[in-house]
């Protein structure tokens, strides 16, 4: 009703608009010639065609105000349904698709070592990836994330971490960089990363000649993605730790600095740079697979 009679309200001002050209013009006002006489003939036929419509629009206004607001659409009747057939037809389609109809699908049994792992207290799950090493380590972790444990494993961590020991901080990195690999929400894996990094520099800020945090952040930091920007800072480390190689002897790691190194000089555009590490490393290494194999490329 208010958009009709806001229409109205319009209507009558276009109305009155042709309507008051009609009246100042007049009827003998038409019978002129030229274009004079054509603009006053258009426009005496605009002015009666207003007022028929005018007039229509009124008479429609009258009838909708004495018939009241517009009648509702009838109510839709209730259809039956037959619960029997509804199940039947669920059941033919769940045999048709091989599924359950209404039942949430059954989780997958667990595996000897999820099975261990969830059984284990918190305090025992830790003891367990202290003893594990390489891939044992990694398949613990991985039975963790299945079980959906590993933040309870780093909240651990960080509790003994507070006390400052660098064992502690150093099983908190550590746990961080392979809760990392497991955890298949991006910013959370984002996040241990980035927690890693900071408990490696605590450790380096005790003794900037630790190896071992050096040597991991370095190693944690090549592989992070290149847009991230981290390969120069794993770049320096590397540089400082093949440095101090006078000092720390010859370490079975020190041979996997020489070729992270001569890597990341590679994909930083440095090739002969990379050559030259590998080199080394291999002079040092004799046995070192990985050198060999990188020294072997670069002379083809």
């Amino acid at each position: 009703m208010k958009n009709l009679l806001l229409s109205s309200a319009l209507f009558s001002v276009a109305v009155g608009a042709a309507g008051g050209l009609w009246v100042a013009r007049g009827p003998s006002a038409g019978r002129g010639t030229g274009a004079a006489a054509e603009l006053a003939s258009s426009a005496e036929g605009l002015g009666q065609t207003l007022q028929r419509l005018s007039s229509e629009h009124q008479r429609l206004a009258r009838q909708l105000e004495v018939g009241g607001e517009l009648e509702a659409p009838a109510a839709v009747q209730p259809v039956e349904v037959d619960p029997a057939r509804v199940q039947a037809a669920l059941e033919a389609w769940a045999a048709a698709h091989g599924g359950a109809t209404g039942a949430a699908p059954e989780r997958p049994a667990l595996s000897e070592e999820q099975e261990l792992v969830a059984s284990l207290s918190t305090d025992e799950a830790l003891a367990l990836l202290a003893g594990s090493q390489g891939d044992a380590r990694a398949r613990v972790w991985r039975a963790l994330a299945d079980t959906g444990r590993v933040d309870e494993v780093i909240a651990a961590l960080e509790e003994r971490a507070k006390a400052g020991d660098v064992p502690a901080l150093m099983a908190l990195a550590r746990g961080c960089v392979e809760a990392q690999r497991v955890t298949p929400d991006l910013r959370r894996a984002a996040r241990l990363a980035q927690r890693s990094e900071e408990v490696y520099d605590q450790v380096l800020e005790r003794d900037p000649q630790d190896f071992d945090a050096r040597y991991e952040k370095a190693i944690a930091l090549a592989r992070r993605p290149a847009y991230l920007g981290k390969q120069a800072e794993a770049i320096e480390s590397l540089e400082i730790l093949r440095s101090d190689a006078s000092r720390t002897g010859t370490r079975p790691e020190l041979a996997r600095v020489y070729l992270y190194l001569g890597n990341l000089l590679e994909q930083t555009g440095e090739r002969e740079r990379a050559v030259e590490i590998w080199k080394e490393g291999l002079g040092l290494f004799p046995g070192d697979s990985g050198l060999r194999a990188q020294v072997s490329g670069s002379e083809r």
